[in-house]
């Protein structure tokens, strides 16, 4: 259940509610617009949390759905 945190922040913090593919779209929909295509072709997972089983699928995922 650790990963779900990152995607329902409720679970744990009624006051966080943010979750982490929100967060992704929101730092590439604030870079210029001529690089969004390219930062959402290319998110970078680097170790620690990202390492739980099938973390990389879900964050595509929940980020492709912003997309659309």
């Amino acid at each position: 259940m650790a990963p779900d945190v990152f995607f329902h922040p409720e679970f744990v913090n009624k006051d966080y509610r943010e979750p982490i593919d929100m967060i992704v779209d929101h730092a590439i929909l604030t870079s210029p617009i001529d690089t969004r295509t390219s930062l959402y072709a290319n998110i970078v997972l680097s170790g620690g949390s990202t390492l739980f089983k099938n973390f990389d699928k879900w964050l595509e995922q929940e980020v492709r759905w912003w997309v659309i």
